[in-house]
Order: C-alpha cells, then structure tokens, then sequence
C-alpha cells in the first residue's frame, strides 16, 4: 500500500479498497425503490423512525461528508499505515480536489447516503462497463455513529438496485480484507459469490440473475 503526502490520494486509496459491506436484508420490494432525477426512495429504517435515501453527491454533501469525518481501522490492512491517517483534519481545497476526482471518473456514480437531510456517508458504483456490464460497490459512512444501526443496509440495497435497475448492470463485485470475516459473511448473505484473491483482498462478485 503506497503512503501519499496529499491526504486526498490517502482518502482516495482507501475508497478504492472499501470493504464495509453492511447489508443483511434480503429481497427490498422493487417499489420502494425509484430514481428521479437528484432524488431517490429511500426506505424507512423503523426502529430509529428514520428516513435513509441516496441521490447523486454534491460538492456541498462532500464537504458536509468529510466535516465530520473519522478514519476506520477496520478497512486497513496496514496498520501502521493507519496511526499515519488517523488524525484526519477537514482542509477545505483537499476535499474540494476529492470531489473534482470522484465525479469525473469515468463509469463512475457516487452518492450521497442521507438520513432524513443529513449527510451520513457515501455509496459508490464505480468503473461502469457498458461492454462487460459490471461495475465495482463501495460504502463509506461518516464515523461510527453511523455504523452498526442498519443505515448502509437500505444505502447499499438502494446503489445495488440502481446498478441492476438503472444503468442495466449484469453483476457487481465487491472487496473485503481478508482478516474482515464479519464483511465476508455478509457479502456471502447478501448473495455475492466468493471468486479468489488478491493482494490482500477476498473477491466477490454478484450476478444479477443471482440477486436476492
């Protein structure tokens, strides 16, 4: 894993290998999910009486994201490399160079994760083919307040349906470090299919006429 001086590549790096795949819902009914425009359904989180939705990421949910932001020891492999990242500081350039970076990658889609309005994390589809009709599936959430309670369930429910319901992929894979056997199990119930290793990472990967 390379170290970068500009914590925007760190951030970046870390994106690319995000393995937090919370989801344990089986199959969401195709109505509750729709598309239009900036917004989405989001699906209501009961026992918190909470709203979580997903839309397009704006450069004001980017700054609003990485205001709050902490780093997770969980999605690092290095953990060296993670007492270098840790102090996280919010420097407003550096997240206005990440958003720049993010929404201009090709075949890529990046969204924002809302409770109710406020801004909890990011779920992204990247590197979209429309030859091999894949793409790659990547949840962030803000800090740990946000983890644990079932909110990146109904945001990565929302991308995966989006992914097969919108842009008309045929499968999506995923990542998860091989020591995150919790991330694993998960993958395995939400229907992704183990498919080898690499660098540190298990594959998985989920076929659409194999979705829950």
């Amino acid at each position: 894993m390379r170290m970068d001086d500009d914590m925007s590549e760190l951030i970046q790096h870390e994106y690319d290998h995000l393995d937090g795949i919370l989801a344990t819902m089986r199959a969401i009914d195709s109505k509750s999910f729709v598309m239009k425009e900036s917004k989405s359904a989001g699906l209501r989180y009961m026992e918190e009486r909470m709203y979580i939705s997903i839309e397009p990421m704006t450069r004001e949910q980017m700054h609003e994201m990485y205001q709050g932001f902490t780093m997770d020891s969980s999605i690092f492999d290095d953990m060296e490399l993670f007492e270098q990242a840790k102090d996280y500081v919010y420097v407003p350039n550096k997240v206005d160079m990440l958003y720049e970076m993010r929404t201009s990658e090709e075949g890529s889609h990046l969204f924002a994760i809302l409770m109710d309005e406020v801004v909890i994390g990011e779920v992204g589809l990247r590197h979209y083919n429309d030859e091999t009709k894949d793409c790659e599936l990547s949840i962030h959430m803000k800090n740990d307040y946000y983890k644990g309670k079932g909110f990146g369930t109904y945001a990565e429910k929302l991308a995966i349906d989006y992914a097969f319901d919108v842009l008309g992929a045929e499968s999506i894979f995923a990542e998860s470090l091989k020591k995150n056997k919790r991330s694993q199990h998960i993958l395995e119930k939400l229907g992704f299919r183990y498919t080898g290793d690499s660098e540190g990472f298990r594959q998985y990967r989920l076929e659409k006429a194999d979705r829950p």
